[in-house]
């Protein structure tokens, strides 16, 4: 009896060697991926390697030093993430914050206040009319430009 016999008369054989094959694939896919992104951007290797010796440190001061180099780190590279995504890098992140029916708009990077208004949108629209000549972005405010 031939291979080809012997996996036509036990289908589930066959399956088995598919779902194998393929989980060996893709976890060969997975490690080329992991590899590439640690050559793109070992920051954010670095970055997650500070998180965690912040998180196992015994010492409260140190875990304040290091949560407060990454919140630095981190508003840095938020601000990259943005701009790559919406393709504008002077668009400022803003922050909406609900309370009692009326929404406050905050520039997320700072944290300063910038407008308030009865819905998202107005709120910056707000923002913009408050700033002339600064863009705005949000990804609840308008999912076609994403942008006020």
């Amino acid at each position: 009896m031939d291979l080809i016999q012997f996996l036509t008369d036990n289908i589930w054989i066959t399956y088995l060697v598919l779902v194998f094959v393929a989980f060996r694939v893709g976890w060969g896919m997975h490690e080329v991926y992991f590899i590439s992104l640690l050559h793109r951007h070992p920051e954010r290797f670095e970055m997650a390697i500070k998180v965690a010796k912040a998180v196992q440190s015994d010492d409260p001061i140190q875990q304040r030093e290091l949560l407060a180099d990454l919140q630095d780190e981190h508003k840095e590279l938020h601000a990259e993430i943005i701009s790559t995504l919406i393709g504008d890098e002077d668009a400022i992140p803003l922050e909406l914050e609900e309370v009692n029916g009326q929404v406050f708009a905050y520039n997320k990077l700072t944290g300063e206040f910038l407008a308030q208004a009865a819905t998202k949108r107005l709120a910056a629209l707000g923002a913009s009319a408050r700033f002339p000549g600064k863009k705005f972005w949000h990804p609840e405010v308008n999912q076609d430009s994403q942008t006020a």
